[in-house]
């Protein structure tokens, strides 16, 4: 890694070169690939959300049936950083693929 020169009207300065970390996607496995598609049927299953009155407990019945099943096919530590991450995405896929990935860096 060089400094990158940065001439000012105050003088030069040397700023550290930046690199990005060798970035690599998750493994997908088949249980990997059943949680993925378990959490898209929960988030699709917000559609319910427009039918008046009853569209919420439908959606909610549904939507804990799909995360039920994801906590079955994730590890324990796959599941704890999925808890991490959905409290600060609003759907259920962001913060599955977050923890896969993060999960997957631990490991090298």
């Amino acid at each position: 890694m060089r400094d990158i020169k940065l001439p000012t009207p105050f003088g030069t300065t040397y700023l550290p070169s930046f690199e990005l970390p060798s970035l690599k996607m998750p493994r997908f496995d088949e249980h990997r690939k059943e949680a993925i598609r378990q959490t898209i049927g929960s988030d699709a299953a917000t559609i319910f959300n427009l039918i008046p009155w009853v569209g919420g407990l439908i959606s909610e019945q549904i939507g804990s049936l799909h995360m039920r099943e994801v906590k079955k096919l994730l590890t324990t530590e796959e599941y704890n950083q999925y808890i991490e991450e959905e409290r600060r995405y609003p759907s259920n896929i962001i913060p599955l693929m977050a923890a896969l990935v993060k999960t997957d860096l631990r490991r090298f």
